[in-house]
């Protein structure tokens, strides 16, 4: 399992709708994550600071994840995400150094 921590941050009048959109994620964007293999994702809020959280399976990822990015449901979903985040901060993904197992 490869795990991916990934941090961005929201646009000030856009954290109500990220939140909401958050709470009723489309069913067939998460079956599309899975078949994908991404196992999980988790989303976490400071104040406008966003660090998502994702595990995945690094050999499914890799052979499905072309298909993904042209996944019609997964392109209007990171199009409309690009809508809530600022731009101009950029994301940054971090490198895991520990990680403490079941």
């Amino acid at each position: 399992m490869k795990r991916i921590m990934s941090r961005s941050r929201l646009k000030p009048e856009c954290v109500k709708e990220y939140v909401r959109l958050h709470r009723e994620v489309w069913p067939d964007l998460l079956e599309a994550y899975r078949k994908a293999g991404i196992t999980r994702i988790g989303c976490y809020l400071d104040g406008l600071d966003l660090l998502v959280y994702s595990e995945l399976d690094p050999e499914i990822y890799e052979r499905e994840k072309a298909a993904l990015n042209r996944n019609p449901v997964g392109l209007r979903w990171d199009k409309l995400m690009a809508t809530l985040r600022d731009q101009s901060y950029g994301s940054r993904e971090f490198e895991e150094v520990f990680f403490m197992g079941e």
